[in-house]
């Protein structure tokens, strides 16, 4: 007995001491025994929770106190322990009590052999709370899973089988989640490339945790779809996983694709075109300009940025009506297209005409940043617009030119005719007349040459061409032209060998390099030095482009060079309009150079006048090569150096 009774005081000692709730009840539901912490987890005092008490009894303590959940009916006490218990046979139960104030507790219940029930109970509560808010957090993940744009997965480090998927998971790679969860990436056959899954594996062997790793994948389609794919090893019960998020970069690339490559064409198509492009900031100083600017401009990239336009060009610029245009259309931040202004090289000084079109662009808050835009060098389009007016007054002064003329000379040829009747008629007689009318005469003549320039110019001379070779003809007329010239201008011939034969009226030929030798004198009047040139030419179809009124082909060029004051570019476009001289008043007549412009016209052939003040001029002849028996020699190209631009020379 005693050794039973020491039995049953180290259990008491040991149900006391344990942190559970600890009761027994005999088979009538009476109780036998608890501990303290029963007492403590229900409140029960030492005299309401004493052996011998009915289990109804401490329901009824139980509600009294408030302790029962809200909606327990207190009459139902024997209903509730009759559904609790079934004392007749063994049972093992495990439930959740929830009280009142809101606790959980957690009641394992065993009946003994002698049909009583042993009831170890727990207050779970904060364990409870925990679970709920795992749940929760559980439901909250499993949410923002399923709804994450980025493609999603959860799978097995070890195997690799997938736990889960998200929906982004599938659409984007072609599977359901039904047939992905339980098999492996490999056994799917999305990696691309198994060099990425053994990037990434090692990678994460490494590191639980990275970052913007570049993967692609294949799709159930065989479609490639390239990820940014980030991955973090977790524990999930336990176990290790890996959850993976990855961006489909797909789309991205190819546009960052095309954007690259559209921008390779537009730097190609920059680099192909003549114009230039540019771009200015809000102080219309330049960002940007195409490199090819430096060819028409002679400004570097580099000597634009950083610069306003009227910082480049010079004063003379500035001041056209133009420029100011330009200017007042910036300040206004109004678009402008085709708008022509004419600046200077700054290397040669060369006038240059310039063809602009821009556009203001704005920044998303509608605030002007600048301007846009292209140009382009139109100076040849400009000289050969020139060339064109020049060419039609031409024609129309020459077809005026020459129906005067030929009027006037049918008017001297009366005067003319009438003056020598009246001389014969009164010579015997009044013999004083004739010096009157020897005077008539010699006007009358006079004037006849006069008309026969105008008519050279407006080509309508009777010409009698021949073939020849313009050397012999020029050496003859050397040495009239150095007596003409005078000792205080120094006459210098350069001839090629093998000139070819030419076609021309050799009698106008000769006047015409009379004129042009008296020209260059009378621009020398200090002296100076007179070339006269002679060469095998060849004129390819940019020059002819160029000077609109001559065909391609081959050509014997006369050359007159003189060392003299020049003309200016101003007066350049009229000095073969009839009766436009340089000269002093009295000092010639303007028709010079319109007879040996109407000369050459006259002979298929052209005429090109280069001239720089202060330096001198340069005035071209070419005459028509013509087909003879002898053999002709080759050519050879030249540079395209004024005055001999897009002329080839043998």
């Amino acid at each position: 007995m005693k050794s039973d009774h020491s039995l049953n005081s180290i259990l008491q000692d040991a149900l006391e001491n344990g942190s559970d709730a600890f009761v027994v009840y005999d088979k009538e539901g009476y109780l036998v025994s608890c501990n303290q912490n029963f007492k403590d987890l229900y409140g029960y005092s030492d005299e309401e929770a004493c052996p011998g008490v009915h289990a109804i009894d401490l329901i009824k303590i139980d509600a009294a106190k408030g302790n029962l959940a809200p909606g327990f009916d207190q009459d139902r006490a024997d209903d509730f322990l009759n559904e609790r218990y079934s004392f007749e046979e063994l049972h093992k139960r495990n439930f959740d009590l929830h009280l009142k104030d809101g606790r959980c507790i957690a009641v394992s219940e065993r009946s003994t052999v002698d049909g009583g029930t042993i009831s170890i109970q727990r207050d779970i509560t904060e364990q409870r709370m925990l679970e709920n808010e795992l749940r929760q957090h559980s439901g909250l993940f499993q949410a923002a899973f399923d709804a994450d744009s980025n493609i999603c997965s959860l799978s097995v480090l070890k195997t690799g089988v997938f736990i889960d998927v998200n929906a982004a998971w599938c659409k984007t790679l072609g599977y359901t989640r039904e047939e992905v969860i339980g098999k492996t990436a490999t056994e799917l056959n999305i990696w691309k490339n198994s060099e990425y899954r053994n990037k990434i594996v090692q990678g994460i062997k490494n590191n639980p945790s990275i970052r913007g790793y570049h993967a692609e994948l294949q799709t159930r389609s065989g479609e490639t779809r390239v990820l940014s794919l980030n991955a973090e090893v977790i524990d999930t019960d336990g176990e290790k996983c890996v959850y993976f998020s990855a961006k489909d970069t797909t789309n991205e690339i190819e546009t960052s694709k095309a954007l690259l490559e559209s921008e390779r064409r537009l730097v190609d198509f920059t680099k192909a075109s003549t114009d230039w492009y540019w771009e200015t900031d809000e102080e219309h100083r330049f960002t940007f300009i195409s490199r090819v600017v430096e060819e028409s401009t002679g400004v570097p990239t580099e000597g634009h940025i950083g610069f306003m336009l009227e910082d480049i060009t010079g004063a003379g610029s500035r001041n056209q009506k133009a420029f100011r245009v330009l200017s007042d259309t910036m300040a206004d931040h109004k678009p402008f297209r085709e708008l022509v202004i004419y600046r200077f090289r700054k290397d040669t000084g060369k006038k240059i005409w310039v063809r602009s079109s821009g556009v203001p662009y704005f920044d998303n808050d509608d605030k002007f940043i600048g301007y846009r835009g292209s140009s382009s060098d139109i100076t040849e389009h400009v000289i050969l617009e020139e060339k064109y007016q020049q060419s039609v007054k031409m024609e129309a002064v020459g077809q005026l030119t020459g129906g005067v003329a030929h009027d006037f000379n049918n008017l001297l040829a009366v005067i003319q005719g009438n003056a020598e009747m009246v001389k014969e008629a009164v010579e015997d007689d009044r013999p004083e007349l004739v010096h009157y009318l020897d005077a008539v005469m010699r006007a009358s003549d006079r004037g006849a040459e006069l008309t026969q320039s105008m008519l050279a110019f407006s080509s309508k001379q009777d010409l009698t061409p021949s073939i020849f070779l313009l050397d012999q003809h020029i050496e003859k007329m050397v040495k009239v032209v150095k007596r003409t010239l005078g000792g205080s201008i120094t006459v210098k011939t350069d001839f090629d060998t093998d000139l070819w034969y030419c076609k021309a009226d050799a009698v106008r030929l000769q006047s015409a390099l009379l004129n042009l030798c008296i020209n260059a004198r009378d621009a020398m009047p200090d002296g100076g030095i007179l070339t006269i040139e002679l060469r095998n030419r060849e004129v390819d179809e940019n020059y002819a482009a160029m000077e609109r009124d001559i065909s391609t082909g081959k050509y014997v060029s006369l050359i007159i060079s003189d060392t003299g004051c020049g003309i200016s570019q101003e007066k350049m476009p009229h000095i073969i309009e009839p009766f436009y001289t340089t000269k002093e008043v009295g000092k010639g007549t303007g028709l010079g150079l319109s007879m040996v412009y109407g000369f050459a016209r006259q002979s298929n052939g052209h005429l090109s006048i280069y001239s720089e003040v202060g330096i001198g001029t340069t005035v071209r002849l070419l005459l028509p090569y013509a087909e003879h028996e002898e053999e002709h020699p080759k050519l050879d190209a030249i540079g395209t150096a004024a005055p001999d631009a897009g002329i080839k020379k043998s």
